[in-house]
């Protein structure tokens, strides 16, 4: 009898201590997801660099050279409510405007899509041919300019989408950053 007492004792104790331990761990990840939200709030706003912009540009102006049939861009916006991702589309617009690539409106039916399946971090192309060549060459691009992009590929590709569409999402989410006390 006594040594029910005692394995209950000790079964008691090692549950509570592995309660509590449960309870720092999740008090330490809260934590640590308020200081990355924290140092994310006050991230500067995104703005191409004229660097950046030049590398773009003639990035763009060479595709086009090589075939302007591909040259046409659906720019869109993952809430017009985030003023730093309406100013940093803005910014792009303007480059690809520029290189003399044709703008199409954004389909808010593919923008609702998109939506339902998830929140844009950084740059989303949205690419309805999968992996095309100019797809992967600007997003290369993108990348070694040192900006945070992502690929998206629809299960279904809606019937909207016929061309390429850059989404301009969240700066909250840059990818792969850490934010040290």
């Amino acid at each position: 009898m006594r040594e029910n007492l005692e394995l209950a004792a000790k079964l008691k104790d090692a549950k509570e201590n592995a309660e509590h331990r449960c309870e720092q761990a999740k008090q330490i990840e809260i934590d640590g997801l308020r200081k990355r939200i924290r140092a994310a709030c006050y991230l500067p706003d995104r703005r191409l660099t004229d660097e950046q912009r030049d590398e773009l540009f003639h990035l763009l102006k060479k595709l086009k050279q090589q075939n302007p049939k591909i040259a046409s861009i659906a720019m869109c916006v993952q809430s017009y409510g985030d003023m730093d991702s309406v100013n940093f589309a803005s910014q792009l617009q303007k480059v690809f405007h520029d290189a003399e690539w044709t703008q199409i409106p954004c389909n808010k039916t593919v923008l609702e899509t998109i939506a339902k399946t998830s929140i844009s971090r950084g740059i989303v192309f949205v690419d309805p041919n999968r992996n095309s060549y100019v797809s992967m060459t600007l997003q290369a691009k993108f990348i070694s300019m040192g900006l945070d992009v992502s690929p998206f590929f629809p299960q279904q590709v809606p019937e909207q989408l016929q061309n390429l569409m850059l989404l301009v999402g969240y700066k909250v989410g840059y990818q792969g950053t850490y934010y040290p006390d």
